[in-house]
């Protein structure tokens, strides 16, 4: 459902007896072929001399750090979301690189539409053109549309190094529809923020109905709010 609000351990005894029997085998299994191997490297029957590998050694494992559960107390992050449409009514949609602490992604779901955070004092509607441009290298653009609502998600539970993002709870958004009156050739999804790595490797034009499908799926109820609220301009 789609929340809006309006306006080292030490090693164990079989472990240790384990090892010791694997390295004696292996001692073992050396000194005999040595006794019996000739210059040729064959043993007192003239047979190789061949040794077994030597019995995998038991490691002990330290144990995965368990994921922090959704701290309901923390606030959630203004942020934008932009589906850019082009003439043909497809919207723009880039493939995330890598997870951004808590904001991961899985295989088959890394495609999303651009968004970013509202910085404070900021019109929602000025950080979206702002957010377009730092993330594709859009600049020619019209508003739409703006959906009424803030639309909120939740991150998933997250077990990863401190992140400026581990201080919220989720996003709260508001999305904009926009027109692209540009060219193709001035999409530029791997550019980066200055201090900031590349977020997206490459893009395409989609339907805004198969994007519901390809973002991960804590944002997918979002995204078919977006989808219904912007299906007018959608192909």
């Amino acid at each position: 459902m789609v929340s809006r609000d309006t306006p080292k351990r030490s090693a164990s005894s079989s472990t240790l007896t384990l090892f010791a029997a694997s390295t004696l085998s292996t001692i073992s299994c050396r000194r005999r072929a040595a006794i019996g191997r000739g210059i040729g490297g064959s043993g007192s029957d003239g047979a190789p001399a061949v040794c077994g590998a030597p019995a995998p050694v038991a490691r002990t494992r330290r144990p995965l750090r368990e994921p922090r559960p959704v701290d309901e107390s923390l606030p959630y992050r203004p942020n934008v979301g932009i589906a850019l449409f082009n003439r043909d009514g497809l919207v723009l949609i880039a493939r995330r690189l890598e997870d951004d602490g808590p904001e991961v992604i899985g295989p088959g779901f890394e495609w999303q539409m651009p968004q970013g955070g509202i910085d404070e004092g900021e019109d929602a509607e000025a950080a979206a053109f702002r957010e377009l441009e730092e993330e594709t290298g859009v600049t020619r653009a019209r508003t739409l549309d703006a959906h009424p609502d803030w639309l909120t998600y939740d991150f998933p539970p997250y077990s990863g190094p401190p992140h400026r993002l581990a201080a919220f709870r989720g996003q709260r958004q508001r999305w904009h529809a926009m027109r692209f009156e540009g060219e193709d050739s001035e999409i530029e999804v791997s550019r980066a923020s200055p201090g900031a790595p590349p977020e997206f490797s490459e893009w395409r034009w989609e339907r805004l109905s198969t994007a519901v499908d390809l973002v991960v799926p804590f944002k997918r109820a979002i995204y078919a709010e977006v989808a219904r609220r912007f299906r007018p301009f959608a192909a």
